[in-house]
């Protein structure tokens, strides 16, 4: 719904690392939340890690990062998280024109609008970078053919 504002967040607070259960969000020592469907800005920590350097804020994926009391302790653990965490989005484009050659595009399910882009049949690539779609080679791909393979563009 357009002009509707989301809010989604969790605290977290330790007072003694014994209080703290290995791999729960539970609020102790690190919790988690869902992002809404729609939210279209995300307020990072470096707004306040000048004057509150405890804490971290992070995308991630929800079955791939697993809190561990290290963490806490860990000095490195924001360069751990960026490089080792994978991150997935549903996203979608505004008003912009993005989809290549090879492509259409097919409305967001986000309910604000916008648009991704999709293969056209027998195509791959990364839709949204030059070259974008190529033909998928089916002889190349163990194609189980009797005869002579030939590639036809998307097919």
């Amino acid at each position: 719904m357009k002009g509707e504002n989301f809010t989604s967040g969790c605290i977290s607070l330790c007072s003694k690392k014994e209080g703290i259960i290995e791999g729960y969000y539970s609020g102790i020592g690190c919790c988690a939340t869902a992002i809404p469907k729609g939210l279209k800005t995300l307020n990072n920590h470096t707004n306040v890690s000048s004057f509150n350097p405890c804490g971290y804020t992070f995308l991630a994926e929800s079955d791939k990062f697993v809190f561990n009391s290290s963490n806490l302790s860990n000095s490195s653990f924001g360069e751990k998280v960026t490089e080792k965490v994978p991150v997935v989005l549903d996203w979608a484009i505004g008003n912009d024109y993005a989809c290549g050659e090879n492509s259409i595009c097919v409305d967001s399910e986000t309910g604000l609008g916008g648009y991704r882009c999709s293969f056209n049949p027998g195509y791959q690539g990364n839709l949204y970078v030059s070259p974008g779609c190529t033909d998928i080679n089916e002889c190349e791909n163990n194609n189980p053919c009797d005869g002579i393979c030939n590639v036809i563009p998307g097919g």
